[in-house]
């Protein structure tokens, strides 16, 4: 499939149709995977998928549709569709296609090397077998994936990318006997897979061991108030919670809670929220056809700018500020990941926050999972039905430490985090 030729088309078909406005975006996704399972190599397979979306907008009514037959014909059809369905919705002023956007975009390895995807799924089989016995990877996979995509709009934005990289995922359990561990796993993209280990990518190895350790998991005597260390993995959720707050739903639904707090301290001094819109992976054009430029949204706790998209910003009059679903990063700290264990008189190290979604205010009780005690400044026992409350917006006030160390996966970048005053129980 020719991305360039078919935007071309179905702008050109959208147009004739009668649109006031349209915007199309052509996309083919081209991938190499190898599988595993049960701590053997599984399937090796590669295919293509294309996908062609559009939006039509007939005096300030919308409608979107996406094709997979992207046949000059079946272009046609969906068109006249989609003239139909725009006309019955509703108006509303705030629907809008960009303007003027230019890009031409490529990034990261154009082509795979299949070697590569073998020799570290053996990698990771080896590392398991050798270091990690009762650790299973229970499934996942080494891929590449290459990203062609051309957005058009009737407003002259052209906006092409070609973005590749190699990924790789692991679901984790260990198993030893009757007993069995909570699933644990870790997955990210990178350009150049062969400059480490597998089990140096990600954490993947650190997470093999830990899952180790938690075959035996104990409960609590009594609840607790104590400190928490968020791992990388962790620490995603609050940071969703954050940003969801700064983009369309809340602002939209008036359900902010740092809707009018622009220049205000919301988090601990020690806690940046940068973008990493050129993480592996993350191609800088935004879903409504924007180039997303870096911005800083968090810096030394203080918040620096709301998040809304162009018909966001139209609905609500925030400044539009361009961004992506993903490419995150929260800056290091200055104490390693052991000193920040060693101060911890009583709290918990938690991998994973089961917790469905947070109050709109961000009151949460979550199950802490794939988690251990921290008693006198040293790892104890893994935890079982052990549950973490507290509301989110504190916690970041409450931020005490950040790792030196961080991850960066491609899509996000994130440090160990710990904080203060959260019930255990």
């Amino acid at each position: 499939m020719n991305i360039q030729s078919t935007a071309d088309l179905a702008l050109q078909i959208m147009l004739e149709k009668g649109f006031d406005d349209a915007q199309v975006s052509a996309d083919l996704r081209k991938r190499n995977m190898l599988s595993f399972h049960d701590d053997e190599v599984s399937v090796m397979r590669s295919g293509e998928t294309h996908k062609l979306n559009l939006i039509g907008i007939i005096d300030g009514r919308r409608a979107s549709a996406d094709l997979g037959d992207l046949k000059e014909d079946s272009i046609h059809a969906a068109a006249e569709r989609l003239f139909a369905s725009a006309s019955a919705a509703p108006q509303d002023v705030a629907n809008a296609v960009s303007s003027n956007e230019r890009a031409q975009i490529t990034r990261g390895p154009q082509e795979c090397e299949s070697e590569l995807l073998a020799r570290k799924v053996g990698e990771l089989l080896d590392f398991r077998n050798t270091e990690t016995p009762r650790a299973h990877l229970n499934e996942g996979s080494c891929s590449y994936t290459h990203n062609t995509r051309r957005v058009l709009s009737s407003r002259g934005s052209d906006l092409v990318s070609n973005i590749g990289y190699y990924s790789l995922d692991t679901y984790v359990v260990a198993r030893e006997g009757v007993h069995v561990s909570s699933a644990n796993g870790a997955s990210g993209n990178c350009e150049d897979i062969a400059a480490k280990h597998a089990a140096d990518w990600f954490d993947i190895g650190r997470i093999l061991r830990e899952t180790e350790a938690q075959l035996y998991p104990q409960g609590i005597d009594k609840g607790f108030i104590g400190d928490v260390i968020l791992t990388p993995g962790a620490f995603d959720a609050v940071l969703e919670w954050l940003l969801g707050h700064l983009k369309d739903i809340h602002l939209i639904a008036n359900t902010s809670v740092y809707r009018n707090r622009i220049g205000e301290q919301i988090a601990s001094p020690l806690f940046s929220v940068r973008s990493h819109f050129d993480g592996t992976g993350n191609c800088p054009i935004t879903a409504d056809a924007f180039n997303a430029p870096p911005i800083t949204v968090v810096e030394n706790g203080k918040l620096n700018s709301l998040l809304p998209s162009l018909y966001a910003s139209r609905k609500t009059g925030v400044k539009h500020v361009p961004t992506l679903a993903t490419g995150w990063s929260v800056d290091s700290g200055n104490t390693p990941l052991d000193d920040m264990i060693s101060g911890v008189r009583h709290g918990a190290l938690v991998n994973y926050l089961s917790m469905g979604i947070p109050a709109s205010n961000g009151d949460f009780s979550a199950v802490i999972k794939c988690s251990s005690l921290i008693d006198n400044g040293a790892i104890g026992p893994a935890l079982t039905g052990v549950m973490m409350t507290g509301n989110i917006g504190k916690l970041l006030q409450d931020i005490m430490e950040i790792s030196v160390e961080r991850i960066d996966y491609g899509f996000v970048a994130l440090p160990w985090i710990k904080a203060a005053n959260l019930h255990f129980s």
